[in-house]
């Protein structure tokens, strides 16, 4: 049995004797009631140290575990990518002889050089290639300009990649359309004149003198509307015109 003494709150034993029927002893007082109270403090605070020392060796456990399994997950999640790109790259022009870690290379150098996360390019260049459209000089092209603006106008990591993403809508689809021209435009402002002059230019490659300066940006929409213009043709162009104009900007910025 156990009772509680009214003085310090301590627990002290009183045994049952079995001669004398009952139970015998008494609680003991503790030297002083302050005396206790403080050594039971001093003791908390002991375990508390102890504790949070425990804590803290165990949170940097914790911490370095983390980040080894990230170095891991993103190791396993390089190797997924360049597997990738072996697969994509026989089959797209303008790559022969050229490897996985030649083009991880390329994007590293990319990114350090316009000043844009690794990251952020590495997918959407990968998918450019998977749509069957884009040769080497095209996507690799639109990597450089649209991200390289991007960082020009100070675009935040997910609307380069969704901008990226448009892109590469419009090379699946192979044609240039209204929704995603509307929506480049609007996440890339100043661009429009770059398709204009991007369209012209095929129009008069091809013979169409009647496009100039003055009318290309209601012949760029008329033949947006009729679904005649291909996607792979403008934005041949499209990075090319956007590098003449901003690329200058770009590696100044």
């Amino acid at each position: 049995m156990v009772g509680m003494s009214p003085v310090s709150g301590a627990y002290t034993p009183v045994k049952f004797n079995p001669q004398a029927g009952k139970y015998v002893g008494k609680f003991q007082k503790p030297p002083s009631a302050v005396g206790y109270g403080m050594a039971g403090a001093m003791g908390g605070m002991s375990n508390v140290r102890g504790v949070a020392a425990s804590m803290g060796v165990m949170g940097g456990a914790y911490t370095a575990g983390r980040t080894a399994m990230k170095v891991r997950e993103l190791a396993v999640d390089l190797q997924g990518y360049k597997a990738s790109l072996d697969v994509l790259l026989p089959k797209t022009k303008g790559m022969e002889g050229e490897t996985a870690d030649s083009q991880v290379k390329y994007l590293r150098d990319i990114s350090n050089k316009i000043g844009v996360r690794f990251a952020d390019i590495q997918e959407p260049y990968r998918n450019m290639l998977a749509t069957g459209v884009a040769d080497k000089d095209l996507a690799q092209g639109l990597t450089e300009f649209v991200s390289g603006y991007g960082r020009l106008i100070h675009m935040s990591s997910p609307a380069l990649k969704d901008t990226m993403r448009g892109f590469e809508q419009m090379l699946t689809k192979g044609r240039i359309q209204a929704q995603e021209f509307n929506l480049q435009t609007q996440q890339m402002p100043g661009v429009k004149q770059v398709f204009y002059e991007a369209f012209k230019r095929i129009a008069n490659r091809a013979g169409i003198s009647e496009i100039n300066e003055s009318n290309k940006e209601a012949m760029f929409i008329d033949a947006m509307s009729k679904g005649v213009l291909k996607s792979a043709d403008i934005l041949e162009e499209f990075y090319k015109v956007g590098k003449e104009h901003f690329w200058v900007g770009i590696m100044k910025k």
